[in-house]
């Protein structure tokens, strides 16, 4: 990886509006790739960084792609679509948090004033991702056929004690 996904001077790049784009693949973030079903999925990524008089500093992340997951549900790959876009607020420290304007997360900026844009994008990935992983493509409804096709057809284990009931 390398090259500006491993250090930005925030404070600089904000002053100066600077955007910074490129692709991941999933496999190269080391807290995300082991909760994918592939490492080569491709995220597109952007990071705008700028400052406004009464928002201050801040980065627009705009983060596209899709994510191989496993279903709980069928337990096979799926393909999660990704499409985030969001602006974080750069605070030096958390009590400034208050300050931020509606529609802004904060991002509390070590003292350095670095940060590791690497490390925003996997967050910001892995917090996209659903708790529990489900294709919408499998349907909810019936048995879990788990990949046997007759389990969805198998007659009801309660049926025989209907008919051995006497009416």
């Amino acid at each position: 990886m390398g090259g500006f996904l491993d250090r930005i001077d925030v404070w600089r790049a904000a002053a100066q509006r600077k955007v910074f784009s490129g692709r991941v693949l999933g496999g190269q973030l080391p807290r995300l790739a082991p909760l994918l079903a592939a490492s080569d999925d491709e995220i597109v990524f952007s990071l705008e960084f700028g400052s406004e008089a009464l928002a201050g500093s801040f980065v627009e992340v705009s983060i596209e792609g899709a994510l191989t997951l496993t279903c709980q549900r069928s337990l096979r790959p799926y393909r999660h679509p990704i499409g985030l876009r969001l602006r974080l607020g750069l605070i030096r420290e958390e009590r400034e948090e208050a300050g931020l304007l509606p529609g802004y997360e904060p991002l509390l900026v070590p003292s350095d004033g670095f940060i590791v844009p690497r490390d925003i994008l996997e967050d910001e990935l892995i917090l996209a991702l659903p708790l529990i992983p489900r294709d919408p493509a499998v349907s909810g409804e019936g048995p879990l056929a788990f990949g046997d096709p007759e389990a969805e057809t198998a007659e009801n284990p309660f049926a025989v004690l209907k008919r051995l009931r006497p009416d």
